[in-house]
């Protein structure tokens, strides 16, 4: 630009003098049209240099429009789902508050028909241990009559033997030890009976007992 300028002011200053010279005009001329020339071919190379970044550029921003473009369409399809995410959201919701009645309805009758089970065996339990336990004592009962029977016909053998009873000897010997403890055994027999038969209470029977009487007086 600054040659070209040059150029135009040496043949301007040439071209003003009262007789130029005709060869160096021609020069100077040529030499401009050659600055033009030059300052022609760089602008056509700026202009091309900068229609290719424009080109540049427009690709650039077309690939950016289509990104955007894209984007925008899935953005667009993700907001449609999560509109749908949460219609669905809100139909559940609505689902489970209207069933939530009858869900808690369902866990009472659970758990009262868990409750029942447990009480009905339970009971059935303390059913079958009353059963056992009345027919321990039905067996002890009916042991215990068998006893008192052959206690009653052994003593009535004995009662009705002629002569002096044999079987009682004398104090501190061993068959009176041995006859103690059979009349005891004999009692404690018949006042189980009793106990069993309900003609006198368990409490009734240890007070009659001695040793029964002693251990109660050390135990209150």
């Amino acid at each position: 630009m600054e040659a070209l300028a040059h150029a135009l002011t040496l043949l301007n200053a040439e071209a003003s003098r009262s007789a130029p010279n005709r060869a160096k005009l021609r020069v100077l001329e040529t030499s401009l049209e050659t600055q033009r020339a030059l300052l022609a071919r760089a602008d056509s190379r700026e202009a091309d240099g900068r229609i290719a970044e424009l080109a540049r550029a427009l690709g650039d921003v077309a690939t950016y429009q289509k990104t955007v473009t894209t984007l925008a369409k899935e953005m667009k399809i993700l907001v449609n789902e999560a509109a749908g995410k949460e219609e669905e959201l809100r139909l559940l919701r609505l689902e489970v508050s209207s069933s939530r009645p009858i869900v808690e309805r369902a866990l009472r009758q659970v758990a009262a028909e868990r409750a029942q089970a447990d009480a009905d065996k339970i009971a059935a339990e303390l059913a079958e241990k009353k059963r056992l336990a009345s027919e321990k004592a039905a067996q002890e009962l009916s042991d215990l009559e068998a006893q008192v029977a052959e206690i009653d016909q052994r003593n009535e053998m004995e009662r009705t033997r002629p002569g002096p009873p044999d079987y009682i000897g004398r104090e501190g010997t061993d068959l009176r030890a041995a006859y103690e403890s059979r009349v005891k055994h004999e009692r404690d027999v018949r006042e189980r009976l009793r106990v069993l038969r309900a003609e006198m209470t368990q409490k009734d029977a240890d007070r009659a007992d001695p040793k029964m009487e002693q251990v109660r007086k050390m135990s209150e």
